[in-house]
């Protein structure tokens, strides 16, 4: 098994802030370019256990 690996060691660097504004205020004051990743809502299905038996279930 080898090392993998890559020549551009910026490309493999994440940092993660609080808020946006101290990520933009970060990346402006030392000249780096930067993306913002908004996180995605997730909707949540919640069911119980039971819901896994009933006559109303959609079989498919």
């Amino acid at each position: 098994m080898g090392w993998t690996g890559s020549r551009d060691m910026n490309a493999e660097v994440t940092i993660d802030f609080d808020d946006k504004e101290s990520a933009i205020a970060f990346c402006k004051n030392n000249n780096i370019e930067y993306t913002v990743v908004e996180p995605k809502h997730r909707r949540l299905h919640l069911k119980t256990y039971a819901d896994n038996f009933s006559y109303t279930r959609v079989r498919g």
